[in-house]
């Protein structure tokens, strides 16, 4: 959408510009003898009413973007090697189940309202991902620091509009001594 903000319409602007131009030309036909200096003396006057329009019309006009911001919908993704991991023989692994979990048609039917971002969780907390890059992501990590990685991810998203969250993990903080890592307080809805 583009606006032109002057206090006089705009239709009169326009009137103007063309009438000076148009008696300027006039003048200078009617009026002056034509040589040299005259012409360049004519193509000076049309080149300072050219600038004096541009001066009036452009900078008055504004585009004016409307972007909906959709909340975001966090899949928490622990890399760490325990992720490789099978709970018994013929049971695929729990690095598996979370891929199968991320092509299932929640995703799309979440996507579809918010905004899905995908953060892998090992030692460090990683970059945000989209669902299609975790095809690419392996769990290599060396321990999982759930506790850690969950605050650091409260404290990114902090002010912004979390619809919630899934954490596919194996539930193995193996940094911390306890597991009370899962009672702690996020300040999103938090899904296993």
């Amino acid at each position: 959408m583009t606006l032109f903000e002057h206090t006089l319409p705009i239709g009169f602007i326009v009137f103007a510009l063309i009438l000076a131009f148009g008696l300027g030309l006039f003048s200078f036909w009617r009026f002056l003898p034509r040589n040299r200096y005259n012409v360049l003396l004519g193509l000076l006057y049309l080149a300072v009413i050219a600038l004096f329009a541009w001066c009036v019309l452009l900078p008055g006009r504004k585009d004016a973007v409307t972007r909906l911001l959709k909340p975001r919908f966090l899949v928490v993704l622990d890399t760490s090697a325990s992720m490789t991991l099978t709970p018994g023989e013929g049971v695929p692994s729990r690095w598996s189940k979370a891929q199968d979990v991320l092509n299932q048609s929640w995703v799309t039917l979440v996507g579809s309202e918010c905004e899905i971002d995908v953060l892998p969780i090992g030692t460090l907390l990683g970059d945000k991902l989209s669902v299609a890059e975790t095809t690419d992501v392996l769990p290599e990590a060396r321990a999982s620091r759930l506790r850690d990685g969950l605050k650091q991810i409260s404290d990114r998203y902090d002010g912004l509009e979390v619809a919630g969250a899934v954490l596919l993990s194996d539930g193995r903080d193996t940094v911390e001594a306890f597991d009370d890592w899962a009672s702690e307080i996020v300040s999103f809805p938090l899904h296993t």
